[in-house]
């Protein structure tokens, strides 16, 4: 990894905040199931993103972000907490046939990002979108003093954060804020102008739904006709995402939170439509759901940058905190964590109950797959023993399997893998200690 590079990353955000207040505010992001490659900003061919295309014209944007696994839960915790799933133990857990759900919660022992800023004397609030895995039940309110949950569009939740900060006069501020416009189902009202069919007409809810039976319950690629109506409709909401961003900012200037904030933009993971035989997330760890968008700008920095660097969703926090300085307050191991100084992974244990419980593709999802990074490689060991290697900048959508014919590379990876986790386990009873046994070094 190019550790240098990153650590001069951080040494200048934490320059740009340093003839500002003492403490800038922070407002972090988070469009719920937003793919990088979607984004106009990323390189995209349609015009998805006009919004973030301008913020990052004075920001800093990272190329190279993977979420720590492809669902909600686990990946917010890891934007809260700087920990990897299997550290903070937010993730699916074995569970009775019965049960409804599989998901542990984030633990309330934990020290969270948003406790740390609330203990600095940040004015704390989360105004969010995803009402189903950042309901309070999950353990995610921590730190935060408002939490105001419910699926509404992107222009409430707007002006939900108005009303917040209207009646915040408090400084400094650190909010957090959540779209689901990219989330099923996909908002395809057109409220601004693009280029490409929405497919208003078709309910988005049933036209997944025919995308999930024909690719999950088949053995070949999806229907081309089909998969570009639902990406039609994706690209829509992306469209209408970035719409609900470009108003939050005028929110904040209307308040004065221009100048003085730290403004964090990422995803907690993104979105199948097909590929490797897998619809919307949590379910694989691929690219389509764990390469994610970060782009952060600090108080009075005005020129574009652009970092290649290999990043996590468990840096975002060490990033903020760099940004703001200031001595630590709460137990910030994680929370600090830099970028280069620690592997990259990324975990998903079995499947959410939907799928897992399915009686034609459920068998496929009795596994814990776990993937870890460098600069060139991709290694994917899978606890049912179909371990996987890609080289990226080769193959960027993984279709050349090279575990067998690099095995220097997949041993080297390996090692790797094996020598962080097992140094940092959490210290609980592991669930999944059997299954691991099939995750051993590569013959």
């Amino acid at each position: 990894m190019l550790a240098g590079s990153v650590i001069l990353i951080v040494a200048a955000l934490a320059h740009s905040c340093a003839s500002t207040q003492q403490q800038p505010n922070v407002v972090l992001v988070v469009i719920d199931t937003l793919r990088a490659d979607h984004l106009s900003v990323y390189g995209y061919e349609r015009r998805t993103s006009p919004n973030l295309d301008h913020f990052a014209r004075s920001a800093m944007r990272y190329t190279r972000v993977f979420s720590t696994a492809p669902w909600t839960l686990p990946a917010h915790a890891s934007l809260f907490t700087g920990k990897f799933p299997f550290e903070h133990g937010a993730h699916e857990v074995p569970s009775p046939p019965d049960a409804p759900d599989n998901a542990a919660p984030l633990d309330r022992s934990e020290w969270t990002l948003a406790e740390e800023l609330r203990e600095r004397g940040y004015s704390t609030a989360d105004i969010s979108a995803n009402a189903g895995y950042l309901d309070r039940h999950y353990g995610l309110d921590q730190g935060f003093a408002t939490y105001d949950v419910e699926h509404l569009p992107g222009e409430q939740i707007n002006r939900r954060v108005n009303d917040w900060l209207a009646k915040t006069p408090a400084r400094p501020v650190f909010l957090y804020v959540n779209f689901m416009e990219t989330h099923r189902p996909y908002d395809t009202k057109v409220r601004s102008p693009q280029s490409w069919p929405n497919h208003a007409e078709a309910d988005p809810h049933e036209l997944l739904d025919r995308l999930y039976r024909d690719v999950m319950g088949g053995s070949g690629p999806a229907n081309p006709h089909l998969r570009q109506k639902v990406v039609d409709q994706y690209d829509t909401g992306v469209r209408n995402a970035d719409l609900a961003f470009g108003e939050l900012l005028k929110v904040l200037r209307s308040h004065g939170l221009e100048e003085d904030t730290i403004i964090v933009v990422t995803s907690d993971h993104g979105e199948y439509f097909g590929e490797h035989r897998l619809v919307e997330h949590s379910k694989d760890v691929y690219q389509s759901a764990l390469h994610v968008p970060l782009i952060m700008r600090t108080p009075n920095q005005t020129r574009e940058g652009v970092s290649d660097s290999t990043l996590s969703s468990v840096n975002v926090p060490g990033l903020i905190l760099a940004a703001i300085g200031g001595a630590q307050v709460g137990d910030t191991t994680y929370l600090s964590r830099q970028p280069g100084r620690h592997p990259i992974i990324s975990e998903n244990y079995l499947s959410r109950v939907k799928d897992l419980r399915h009686p034609i593709w459920g068998d496929r999802f009795q596994r814990i797959r776990t993937a870890i990074f460098d600069e060139n490689y991709k290694l994917i060991l899978s606890s049912d023993g179909q371990h996987e290697l890609f080289r990226l900048p080769d193959d960027p959508d993984e279709t050349k399997n090279l575990f067998r014919s690099h095995e220097r590379a997949a041993e080297r990876l390996t090692r790797e893998l094996h020598a962080f986790m097992g140094a940092t386990r959490r210290q609980v009873a592991d669930p999944y200690g059997d299954a691991r046994r099939g995750m051993g070094a590569p013959r």
